[in-house]
């Protein structure tokens, strides 16, 4: 009966061809193992890869929105100082013919005072 029994687990077959299914096992087991080890280091790349990413856009995203922000202070800046520049000639040109006017108005008066001397 333990005859039976041995033969019924190895199904008739010799302990070299055991041997040799035991040895190729074992060897897919280890080329599973390199595998299993290569995939993991890319699935670890590929989540740092994806940290970076996202800390790149985010940094990326902060730029732009902080040039949007300067662009707007820019065009804010040059429009206060055309709007100044344009006051300032305003200014200029009111007082040359304020001053013209003055000037005119003291020859007049002095010679309206010659006159009356």
């Amino acid at each position: 009966s333990e005859m039976c029994i041995r033969d019924r687990s190895t199904w008739g077959m010799d302990d070299g061809i055991l041997t040799s299914l035991k040895t190729r096992i074992a060897k897919l087991k280890g080329e599973r193992e390199e595998y299993l080890n290569a995939f993991l280091k890319e699935r670890q790349i590929v989540t740092d890869l994806e940290l970076e990413m996202n800390k790149l856009r985010a940094e990326f995203e902060h730029t732009q929105y902080s040039i949007k922000e300067k662009e707007e202070v820019i065009a804010n800046y040059n429009k206060m100082i055309a709007n100044s520049e344009r006051a300032y000639s305003m200014f200029v040109e009111s007082s040359s013919k304020l001053l013209t006017v003055l000037e005119k108005e003291a020859g007049t008066l002095k010679e309206l005072s010659l006159i009356h001397i």
